[in-house]
């Protein structure tokens, strides 16, 4: 009998243990405002990272594949739960969006998660595209063909938009979004602490497609550094666009809020080519269709789209 048991243990064990779990996901702000209804999940050969996706990629994918977003998060934490409302929006326009930090189901979660306040290392941004080139060439993968490596942006808030700098000379970007931060020139302690993490004006340099700085006015501790960032830029197009909605943005409300709308519609001129998104930055519309933004353009004659 107890040898019986022992086998029935056994054999219960190995068709508990031999079935993986599914993969963990949510829905913010009901799937968001776009035509593909986004999902926030992970993935098994996406370890460290949330993916914020369309939940139906196959529809999603009908005409043509996706963009891809990377994503660097404030503070260079590892996880993106406080940007959730922001980037799911931008995914249920038809992006697949890699950030950094693993798979959060609430704020809570990730502040009782002692990896959360662990700094990142910029890498992790360009490893994400190494993953996904892969993804979209196994049949395996819900990624397979539905991605489109040749339209990749890197975004990141803060410290993580320092990150998407420090990547933007890999030749896969085809535009960086930097929100709430700009270069900085570190004092000899942070130099010390963060070697992994900061990068000098020198890096700007690397930028080979176009850029645009959202910053939340003087009392965004970004702003002078932005600022500086967009005079210092002489080879490609870039656009400094502010409020004076502080360093946090307005990332924590419904559908991410104006920081959602105006980096989507960046990304849908950038990426995509769509003319009606291209006039709020450089058109007659201008950025004052969103009250309390103003914005400036420079060497648009560098400018190319898809």
């Amino acid at each position: 009998m107890k040898n019986l048991i022992v086998v029935l243990l056994a054999f219960s064990c190995l068709l508990s243990c031999s079935s993986p779990q599914p993969p963990r996901q949510k829905v913010v702000d009901e799937g968001g405002l776009g035509k593909f209804p986004s999902i926030v999940t992970e993935d098994a050969a996406f370890k460290g990272y949330t993916i914020y996706r369309p939940a139906d990629i196959q529809q999603a994918i009908t005409e043509k594949p996706l963009p891809l977003v990377i994503f660097g998060n404030g503070g260079c934490m590892n996880t993106s739960v406080y940007f959730e409302r922001f980037l799911s929006e931008i995914a249920s326009f038809g992006y697949v969006v890699l950030a950094v930090g693993p798979y959060h189901s609430t704020i809570e979660e990730a502040q009782a998660d002692e990896e959360t306040s662990e700094w990142t290392d910029y890498h992790l941004l360009t490893d994400a595209m190494d993953l996904m080139e892969k993804a979209v060439k196994d049949e395996r993968s819900v990624f397979y063909k539905a991605v489109d490596m040749n339209k990749v942006a890197v975004m990141g808030q803060s410290c993580g938009g320092l990150q998407a700098l420090a990547v933007s000379g890999d030749a896969r970007v085809k535009t960086t979004i930097c929100l709430n931060s700009g270069v900085i020139i570190p004092t000899e302690e942070q130099a010390q602490r963060h070697l992994n993490l900061v990068i000098d004006k020198s890096a700007l340099k690397n930028l080979h497609a176009p850029i645009i700085y959202l910053v939340g006015g003087k009392n965004d501790i970004a702003y002078e550094n932005a600022l500086d960032d967009f005079r210092r830029i002489d080879h490609v197009f870039a656009v400094i666009a502010t409020d004076e909605s502080g360093h946090m943005g307005t990332y924590a409300e419904e559908f991410g809020g104006t920081y959602g709308q105006i980096a989507l519609r960046w990304l849908e001129w950038q990426l995509h080519g769509e003319e009606w998104a291209e006039s709020v930055f450089i058109g007659e519309e201008c950025i004052c269709a969103y009250p309390g933004w103003d914005a400036q353009f420079k060497n648009i004659e560098k400018l190319t789209l898809p």
